[in-house]
């Protein structure tokens, strides 16, 4: 009996340009938007230890994360095409 790795494959996701186009902006939305709601502290965040309580830390965990995929996503992208401006 053969036994499988620990990790299964996982199922691959094919989106054309402008589907990948639209989820980076729709991921830099999702990490602006944590951004700005960690920012707004709380009463629980003035008593937490850590300065900020366990909802606004995990806002900012989501937000890093948002912004680690969209990094990988547009390094999947192609890059723009460069526009010359004539004077």
């Amino acid at each position: 009996m053969r036994r499988r790795g620990r990790h299964a494959p996982r199922p691959t996701i094919r989106l054309t340009e402008a589907q990948a186009a639209t989820a980076l902006k729709a991921l830099v939305d999702a990490e602006n938007y944590r951004r700005v709601r960690a920012d707004r502290w709380c009463g629980s965040c003035e008593q937490h230890p850590a300065g900020a309580c366990e909802d606004h830390l995990n806002d900012l965990d989501l937000a890093d994360e948002f912004r680690a995929l969209a990094v990988e996503l547009g390094r999947a992208l192609p890059a723009p095409p460069v526009q010359e401006f004539l004077p």
